[in-house]
């Protein structure tokens, strides 16, 4: 292959991988960074979110998540899937993606 080919091969794949995060390539599953921080503020103080990460999620046997800058789609997964042990799983019937959205945009706000 030719430097000239390579190099438009590799201009191509970027311009689609930027594409693709410019319209939201991803697969989907992720929700949406938007939230009711109110609504997340209630819904932390119902979960059992607060038993480990503290009431104003300050931190204790979990780590603080006050003004995280986690991504959501990591915060999610680690909801979702429990983090080695540490953390249990917790299903969508017990804290939905727009509960999860929720937290997110209140633990964005501490």
């Amino acid at each position: 292959m030719s430097k000239r080919t390579i190099l438009f091969a590799t201009i191509v794949v970027v311009l689609i991988a930027l594409m693709a995060v410019a319209c939201g390539g991803g697969g989907g599953a992720a929700p949406q960074a938007q939230g009711d921080a109110k609504a997340g503020a209630q819904t932390w103080a119902s979960k059992p979110c607060v038993g480990c990460h503290g009431a104003n999620a300050e931190g204790g046997v979990g780590p603080k998540l006050a003004g995280t800058s986690l991504p959501l789609a990591t915060v999610q997964n680690t909801v979702r899937n429990g983090r080695g042990g540490e953390m249990p799983k917790f299903p969508a019937d017990q804290v939905s993606d727009a509960d999860i959205a929720n937290i997110y945009a209140w633990l964005k706000s501490q």
